[in-house]
C-alpha cells in the first residue's frame, strides 16, 4: 500500500538494502541480500549474463515488483511509500526488449 499522498524524496540516489526477491513459484530467490547504491544524476548500466538479475533489479526499482525482504530507496524514501506515478517520473529505464513497428524511425520513437 502507498502512504496517503505518497512520500517525496529530497535526493535521488537509488539504494538497495539487503534486498531479497523471488518470482512466484520459484524455489530459490533470484536476488539474495543485495546491497548497492547508484549515485544521483549518474548513468548506470547493468551488465551480466542471462539470468544474473538485471531485469529483476530494474523491475524492483520501478516497482513492477516488490522485494520479499529488504528495502529499495530513492533518496531516503522507501519506494513502497511513494505514489507509483511520482516514482516513475524520476527514473528512466531502457529495457533490453525492443519493439519496432513497420513504420518510420520517427513513428517508432
Amino acid at each position: 500500500p502507498v502512504a496517503p499522498g505518497g512520500s517525496e524524496p529530497k535526493t535521488f540516489d537509488i539504494r538497495f538494502e539487503d534486498v531479497t526477491f523471488a518470482y512466484d513459484g520459484q524455489s530459490e530467490p533470484s536476488l539474495t541480500g543485495v546491497d548497492f547504491t547508484v549515485a544521483e544524476r549518474s548513468l548506470t548500466a547493468l551488465v551480466g549474463p542471462s539470468g544474473s538479475g538485471k531485469t529483476t533489479i530494474t523491475k524492483l526499482i520501478s516497482r513492477f515488483a516488490d522485494p520479499q525482504s529488504g528495502v529499495v530507496r530513492l533518496g531516503s524514501v522507501d519506494i513502497g511509500a511513494m505514489d507509483p506515478d511520482e516514482l516513475l517520473r524520476h527514473i528512466a529505464i531502457v529495457f533490453q526488449d525492443v519493439y519496432l513497428f513497420d513504420d518510420t524511425i520517427r513513428a517508432n520513437i
